[in-house]
């Protein structure tokens, strides 16, 4: 199990899909992840790798589809900024992607609750003041 905070990046069909993860996670082969336990920071090296998936994608190998090996990742070079200046960055960048996290988990509640609610209120089945009274329960 990799603990939470591991950045993953998808390494093969496509390559580039990243994420931290939130809690404790197994991967297969599809995925390469990276502890952050020492000196950088899991933020920095989630947005290193989002600025740098032209590299990435370019030194890809593979015939069937484009596919980067943890042999061919590990050698890419990474900009290591002074403790100063990470520290920093992390305070600042922190706060906006905790937000954006938050955001990004009521959006997806509020659309269950739309998908749940809207067939209901069409077909007749709820009113709008049951609809006001299950929204309030959710939030």
């Amino acid at each position: 199990m990799l603990p939470a905070g591991t950045v993953l990046l998808s390494s093969r069909a496509p390559i580039g899909y990243l994420a931290i993860a939130e809690v404790p996670v197994a991967v297969n082969q599809g995925f390469i992840a990276m502890r952050c336990e020492q000196s950088l920071p899991n933020l920095y090296v989630l947005y290193w790798c989002n600025q740098n998936l032209g590299h990435i994608r370019k030194i890809a190998g593979g015939s069937t589809f484009a596919e980067i090996s943890k042999r061919a990742f590990r050698p890419v070079p990474v900009l290591v900024p002074s403790e100063k200046v990470l520290g920093e960055w992390e305070r600042l960048s922190r706060s906006l992607h905790d937000r954006l996290v938050a955001n990004t988990t009521d959006t997806v509640a509020l659309s269950s609750l739309r998908d749940t609610l809207l067939p209901k209120l069409i077909s007749g089945e709820i009113r709008v003041a049951d609809a006001e009274k299950a929204v309030e329960a959710a939030t």
